[in-house]
């Protein structure tokens, strides 16, 4: 009935308008893929039959030479909306018909693989019915606790929110006042079940997320200004992509994708999938995974096949919150960090990213733009300009690509893209922070390190 197509064909008109729709879920960390199709059946055994018309560049990346007729996974999991006029409904897969548009929002590794990202359950999807019309301009989407209403404002203490907003807010107060009006949807989610309610409903106190269709690069005042799209009350937050840590000794040397470990140490996210298990299990690599080899807090560019059975290795993995060990096992890891020996770090990483603006013999100066969630979050209602602390024991790298070189304080250049980390207590404040010697200033380095 349809024929087989590429979609390389309509990669420059389809990313103009895959700005994504409704209240597509957003988080940092892990990548979202989200894709926009036509269904060509009814979703039956936990498949999505659709004909992929759009999607964010992440999901049109995986797609460049496939045919636009795919089949995406559902599960128990999976929540699915319908929306009409703006306002969304909790419905069952049955509930979806032939014909009808559907965004499918699947998080994911960075660089997955189209048959990856379709082998994993989606974690929502979203039903516009059977006719689409794609926002045009982006979400910028701010969390935070609801303090004030006016007739035509809300004002909050923001908490965070997507990468678009987050950004926007470094150097900011906390507080910042949004505009609403006749055309802005107010709702109260009782879990998974929004209501549509009114704007004096709303509840001082309660945890709120306003969304704002802008302009790509709107200053924060345009976009406070721009009359928010969705309010929510009591929204609950999407799965988040979190990071696995699995500390382990290689039973043999890495072949044919796979990691043989004996599992010693992870963080909580990693131990708790580990319940219940065999310290004995095997992990997947893949082309994109990273091997890095530490010697003195060093870091070198290895190949899987320079990794000895014995060492003791760090394999980091991103999946969903709450992911099976089998699920993550599956996952190519993104990196993995052979130390030879046992010492991992006592204290939690803040990592710091901006254009360096000076340096002295003991600090760097950075105009932040971004960061680790524990170091963004402490830079809310911050000046952009931080100066961090540096020492003898901080190790300085060039990155050129993927390949990181040892240099001195006085070869950083400024204006260049820089990296601090620092260790610090869990917690600490940001005063604390800078006055912790960092670790690393990597100057280069690039954004999956």
């Amino acid at each position: 009935m349809r024929v087989t197509r590429s979609i390389a064909i309509v990669l420059a008109a389809a990313l103009v308008t895959a700005a994504g729709a409704g209240a597509t879920p957003s988080k940092a960390p892990g990548i979202q893929y989200s894709f926009l199709g036509q269904l060509t059946a009814a979703p039956a055994n936990g498949q999505l039959a659709v004909t992929v018309q759009q999607g964010n560049p992440a999901a049109l990346r995986v797609m460049l030479g496939q045919s636009v007729d795919q089949s995406f996974s559902y599960g128990n999991n999976t929540e699915f909306l319908k929306w009409s006029k703006g306002v969304p409904h909790v419905v069952q897969a049955s509930d979806l018909a032939v014909g009808d548009f559907v965004w499918i929002h699947i998080r994911d590794n960075r660089g997955a693989s189209l048959a990856a990202i379709e082998a994993k359950n989606a974690g929502r999807v979203d039903d516009h019915g059977s006719q689409i019309n794609p926002p045009s301009k982006p979400l910028y989407l701010f969390r935070g606790t609801l303090t004030g209403t006016g007739s035509d404002s809300v004002t909050l203490t923001v908490n965070g929110g997507n990468g678009r907003a987050t950004h926007l807010l470094i150097g900011q107060p906390k507080s910042q006042t949004f505009s609403v009006d006749a055309s802005t949807i107010f709702l109260l989610w009782q879990g998974k079940v929004p209501t549509v309610i009114s704007l004096a409903q709303l509840k001082i106190g309660d945890p709120v997320a306003v969304r704002i269709r802008a302009g790509a690069h709107a200053p924060l005042a345009k976009v406070e200004s721009t009359p928010a799209v969705h309010v929510g009350e009591l929204e609950p937050a999407p799965p988040p992509m979190i990071q696995y840590l699995f500390v382990a000794q290689l039973n043999s040397t890495p072949a044919n994708g796979q990691l043989a470990v004996t599992v010693q140490r992870g963080n909580r996210a990693a131990l708790k999938a580990m319940l219940g298990q065999s310290v004995d299990q095997t992990f997947a690599y893949g082309n994109n995974t990273e091997f890095l080899k530490w010697s003195h807090g060093v870091p070198t560019v290895v190949q899987a096949s320079d990794l000895a059975a014995g060492d003791f290795v760090w394999i980091h993995v991103r999946d969903t919150a709450g992911a099976s060990l089998a699920d993550i096992e599956s996952k190519a890891a993104g990196l993995v960090g052979d130390r030879s020996q046992l010492n991992p770090p006592s204290k939690p990483l803040y990592l710091f990213r901006g254009t360096l603006t000076g340096a002295t013999s003991d600090s760097v100066t950075l105009t932040v733009h971004g960061g680790n969630r524990a170091a963004t979050r402490l830079l809310i209602g911050q000046p952009k300009s931080q100066t961090f602390t540096v020492g003898a024991s901080t190790i300085f790298l060039l990155w050129q690509g993927k390949v990181p070189t040892v240099i001195s304080l006085g070869q950083l250049t400024i204006g260049d893209k820089v990296v601090v980390r620092i260790r610090a207590p869990k917690h600490a404040t940001l005063a604390n922070v800078e006055s912790t010697v960092a670790g690393h200033v990597g100057d280069r380095e690039p954004a999956n390190q």
